[in-house]
């Protein structure tokens, strides 16, 4: 069974692209100046947008700690005082 599933799993990742973004990058250098990037970029701050989602996903993922931690101990004070 355990070979049966490897040898299914490596026949899915033959079938996948060594990259999935080589298409568009084979043809970001053949059909767009390597210069427009820096432009777009000074349009749109993909730096500070993704500076800013990695602040916000760190926040809700310590929120999510935060109310199953909470929830842990108050199980546990609540399971001593019912005991």
């Amino acid at each position: 069974m355990l070979k049966l599933l490897s040898l299914l799993i490596l026949a899915l990742y033959a079938i996948l692209p060594t990259s999935p973004v080589q298409k568009a990058l084979a043809d970001m250098e053949t059909g767009m100046d390597a210069n427009m990037l820096a432009y777009l970029n000074w349009f749109i701050p993909f730096d500070n947008a993704r500076d800013i989602t990695l602040v916000w996903l760190n926040c809700i993922l310590a929120y999510y700690v935060y109310q199953m931690v909470k929830k842990i101990v108050m199980d546990y004070i609540i399971g001593k005082l019912l005991a």
